[in-house]
C-alpha cells in the first residue's frame, strides 16, 4: 500500500534547549535568514538566546534565558521554522516534491504550522 501523503507535526515550548538549531544555523543560509528575520521582528537576537549559556540563574538548577516563556516561545517557533525550511530547500535541490497534506503543532507549535502553511 502506498501513502501519498505527508504530514508535518511541529512541537511547543517544551521542546526547547540551549544549542537547539546550532548546526543548522552554520551549514544552511536559509536558516540563517530565518533568524535574521526573526531578530528584526522581536528587536533581539533570538540567535544568542537559543545558542549561548547564560548566567541567568547559575545557582538555581543552572537555568537559562531560554527558560522563560518570552524568549522560549520565540525561540522554538524560529528554529521550528528555520528546520522546516532546510527541508523544504533540500526537497528542492533533490527534486523530491514537498506537498505537505497535513500540519498541526502543540501549543506554539500551532504557530509554526499557520507560518509554514502560509495563513501567517
Amino acid at each position: 500500500m502506498k501513502y501519498n501523503k505527508i504530514a508535518l507535526v511541529f512541537p511547543g515550548q517544551d521542546s526547547r534547549y540551549v544549542g537547539m538549531g546550532k548546526e543548522l544555523y552554520d551549514k544552511f543560509k536559509c536558516v540563517r535568514d530565518v533568524y535574521d528575520k526573526a531578530s528584526q521582528v522581536l528587536k533581539y537576537d533570538i540567535s544568542k538566546k537559543c545558542f549561548k549559556k547564560s548566567n541567568l540563574g547559575k545557582r538555581v538548577l543552572r537555568r537559562t534565558e531560554l527558560d522563560k516563556a518570552i524568549y522560549a516561545q520565540p525561540a522554538v517557533l524560529t528554529t521550528s521554522y528555520a528546520c522546516f525550511r532546510v527541508l523544504e530547500e533540500r526537497c528542492k535541490q533533490c527534486n523530491v516534491d514537498l506537498s505537505v497534506s497535513f500540519l498541526a503543532g502543540h501549543s506554539v507549535g500551532e504557530y509554526t504550522a499557520f507560518l509554514v502553511s502560509g495563513a501567517m
